[in-house]
């Protein structure tokens, strides 16, 4: 077998379908194609997975590169000497990066509000933690990060009502009232999660039960939309500040590997197993994963929505779970109901 994987086409669409009856959505179907290049590393030398990466994906590089890195030295046992201070900056302003640029494009469509010529402007000159922060100074807080991270709940109440900033008027008034009556479900430790079924992971199987989504540091205590964008705010003002906190790590389940990696739809996982210096099994478990699972958050919260408003909250509920990946929204009528009541799965 070659030593060096061919190019494989990055990660495809998440397609969410609604399946409506009586005016209502009935079931929501989430097709996501598990990503291809892992299967494209069983059997190459460990040290060539990391470099392969750039090659195979394109949507979370550096996160992606981290994880594996991660998994591949916690499968070898080996420790993680090396720059981990620049992968954390790496990955912190591709997540930075990320959410920006899809609020920038597709958030003012589906939330309300436009942004100022010198907003769209600006992005492109964003490098590093400094660049980031005047940037968001200027068009997201209205105030230093730094500042803004240490607002109380009766504060941040006030920052949100004055709707000085363009992303304070899509708390105040932009988000969609049927998701507001829901709230975030608690996070799961992702990590220890994985750890309990790594071996089934790494065969492909996914456990009866999962975690309903990936924003693992999401706080819990305001409705669904809400929780999710200031998750996506606290994320932002973090990496402001330069602040060198850990965007990937690696532990080890028996003979397995598992490395994490923040990014902006939540915590990525890699899991390896390296045998005589090649991987035996290698799987990526993207937070789609969990963000779109049947029985996740996604799914409950249109679950019942009168079939007007499911289409605009099914988009405003994607762009706050996944800002990286595309998605497409299908509006299909559900299957007969069978002499039971029960809807048939398609």
């Amino acid at each position: 077998m070659p030593d060096t994987p061919p190019t494989l086409s990055a990660e495809q669409p998440l397609r969410v379908r609604l399946a409506c009856a009586h005016g209502q959505v009935r079931r929501v179907d989430a097709a996501w194609r598990r990503l291809p290049v892992e299967r494209l590393w069983i059997g190459q030398p460990a040290q060539a997975i990391e470099p392969a990466l750039s090659r195979t994906l394109t949507i979370c590089l550096q996160a992606h590169i981290g994880a594996a890195r991660q998994a591949v030295r916690a499968a070898l046992q080996m420790p993680d000497g090396d720059a981990p201070q620049a992968i954390n900056a790496a990955i912190r302003m591709e997540a930075a990066r990320d959410t920006l640029r899809r609020w920038l494009l597709d958030y003012p469509r589906a939330f309300g509000g436009a942004w100022t010529v010198d907003a769209l402007q600006a992005w492109k000159g964003i490098r590093d933690a400094a660049t980031l922060a005047a940037y968001c100074h200027a068009h997201v807080f209205g105030m230093a990060a730094q500042d803004w991270l240490t607002l109380d709940a009766s504060a941040l109440n006030a920052w949100i009502e004055a709707q000085a900033t363009l992303p304070a008027q899509w708390l105040a008034h932009g988000l969609a009232a049927p998701l507001r009556a829901q709230t975030l479900p608690p996070a799961v430790d992702l990590l220890e999660w994985a750890r309990v079924h790594a071996e089934e992971l790494l065969q492909g199987g996914m456990p009866a039960v999962v975690p309903a989504h990936a924003q693992t540091d999401a706080v819990a205590g305001r409705d669904l939309p809400s929780a999710l964008l200031l998750h996506r705010l606290r994320r932002l003002a973090l990496a402001c500040t330069g602040a060198d906190a850990p965007e990937h790590g690696g532990l080890r389940s028996g003979g397995i590997g598992i490395g994490w990696a923040r990014t902006a739809r939540g915590t990525l996982l890699h899991l390896a197993q390296i045998e005589q210096g090649r991987a035996s099994a290698y799987r990526i478990l993207p937070p789609t994963c969990w963000n779109a699972a049947s029985g996740g958050v996604m799914a409950t919260a249109l679950q019942g929505l009168a079939q007007a408003q499911a289409p605009h909250c099914a988009e405003q509920l994607l762009l706050l779970l996944d800002p990286c990946a595309p998605f497409n929204i299908e509006i299909t009528p559900a299957a007969p109901a069978q002499p039971d009541g029960s809807i048939p799965h398609a």
